[in-house]
C-alpha cells in the first residue's frame, strides 16, 4: 500500500460553532493554533459550508495554512 500527498499547501478543517460564524465570514486571514501545540499560524478561509454539520451542529470550515511550522505533517 502507498499513502500519497502534495507537498504544496496544507489545510486543516475546522467545525466553527454558530456562535462564532459571523467572526469567521468576514475575515480572509485568521489564525490557526493547533492542539499539538507549538506557536500559532497564519492561515486563509478557503471554504465555509452554508450549513451545520447534523451530527456536530458546526459549519465546517477549511482553513489553508500560509507557513505551517516545520514539525506540522500531514494525515
Amino acid at each position: 500500500m502507498i499513502r500519497l500527498a502534495r507537498t504544496g499547501e496544507m489545510e486543516v478543517l475546522i467545525g466553527i460553532p454558530e456562535q462564532q460564524l459571523a467572526l469567521l465570514k468576514g475575515a480572509s486571514e485568521v489564525q490557526v493554533r493547533l492542539w499539538a501545540g507549538g506557536p500559532p499560524s497564519a492561515g486563509r478561509v478557503r471554504e465555509l459550508a452554508p450549513v451545520a454539520d447534523p451530527a456536530t451542529r458546526t459549519f465546517p470550515a477549511r482553513i489553508a495554512l500560509l507557513n505551517p511550522p516545520p514539525n506540522v505533517r500531514s494525515g
